[in-house]
């Protein structure tokens, strides 16, 4: 999409750096959503919640650790 603002007009670093300053935070959003999808689907208490066993309780923990060192990191 920043594309357009070069075809338009020459000297549009201020409409393109708004536009993907638009889009940073679209996407943002999206990738908080999708991370909180999945926290709900892997959350241990949920997998427990769901009668699963002991197994599948210490694989989502395990899945639920690295979901929230991920959004660190993206974050971060």
């Amino acid at each position: 999409m920043t594309a357009y603002g070069r075809a338009l007009h020459t000297r549009c670093k201020c409409y393109e750096a708004a536009l993907c300053a638009v889009l940073s935070r679209c996407a943002a959003v999206q990738v908080r959503k999708a991370w909180m999808k999945a926290n709900l689907l892997v959350h241990p208490d949920k997998v427990r919640q769901r009668n699963g066993g002991d197994e599948q309780v210490a694989i989502a923990d395990m899945i639920f650790d690295a979901l929230k060192e991920a959004w660190g990191q993206f974050r971060g």
